[in-house]
């Protein structure tokens, strides 16, 4: 995660993906960045319930806070497992 970070930081195009699989149902949040404030446009599929949406939405922009992204979109996979959101998979996008 820290390289991953420290590429988003310099400038790079980074993606993120871990290693071992997560159970749980799996979700991709797209974010458009503008200013370092980030939104999330959708998730797909919808989650059933605020706290799930509310607790992805939290973790996806705490990534994006930590990678330094200023602008642009992105795409985080988001897999919300029984201890909650774990992220998956992340692309920057210019």
């Amino acid at each position: 995660m820290e390289r991953w970070a420290e590429l988003a930081a310099t400038g790079g195009t980074p993606s993120f993906a871990v290693g071992a699989p997560a159970e749980g149902p799996t979700f991709d949040v797209e974010t458009e960045t503008v200013d370092g404030m980030h939104s999330v446009s959708r998730i797909v599929p919808p989650p059933a319930g605020e706290a799930e949406r509310t607790a992805m939405r939290s973790l996806v922009r705490s990534l994006l806070d930590l990678a330094g992204h200023e602008a642009g979109p992105a795409r985080t996979q988001v897999v919300l497992t029984v201890a909650g959101p774990k992220v998956v998979a992340c692309s920057l996008h210019e």
